[in-house]
């Protein structure tokens, strides 16, 4: 177990280094993606060892659901990963969207079965926390929405202003 734990620290250290210092110049896009995809890759391995090991009687589903969601990432990170950078063709939705999609509906289903099973006393808990954890989801939100959808749509309008010029995707393979 020991030798596994040191093996991930390397490889994480390994991705914080490529991602760092950019040993192999500013054309390394599709090497670190492919990194994203291995890091999902071993997320999905070790839901499923979870599963293996603690997946016996009632905790079965909610961890079966829970490995079905990450590897549906991982899925979804391969063909995204795919379409964009070795075809060049990154049509919306593809099928990557939809595990994407899928992997949110079994995480979802596996997290909802593991607070039933885990027989959270709601009332109990104090106004305060679920105050917090409100606005810290509604700050959480607000921020990632105007990076990924504002943002976006500034640039979308100042490219079509000719203000800045669109990055022109590379063909790999």
């Amino acid at each position: 177990m020991k030798k596994v734990i040191i093996g991930l620290v390397i490889f994480f250290l390994g991705i914080v280094g490529v991602f760092a210092f950019r040993p192999l110049g500013a054309n390394n896009t599709l090497f670190e993606q492919s990194l994203y995809c291995v890091a999902s890759l071993i997320a999905s391995l070790s839901a499923f060892l979870a599963l293996r090991t603690y997946g016996k009687g009632p905790r079965f589903r909610s961890l079966l659901f829970l490995s079905l969601g990450v590897l549906a990432w991982f899925f979804a990170d391969v063909q995204f990963n795919y379409y964009k950078y070795v075809i060049n063709n990154l049509s919306y939705p593809s099928s990557a969207d939809y595990f994407y999609l899928a992997g949110y509906i079994l995480m979802f289903l596996g997290l909802t079965l593991e607070i039933k099973l885990s027989d959270i006393s709601w009332k109990k808990m104090n106004k305060h926390v679920y105050l917090g954890s409100g606005l810290f989801t509604a700050l959480m939100l607000g921020i990632f929405s105007y990076l990924t959808v504002f943002v976006s749509q500034v640039f979308l309008f100042l490219s079509l202003l000719g203000n800045i010029e669109e990055e022109k995707p590379q063909k790999y393979g």
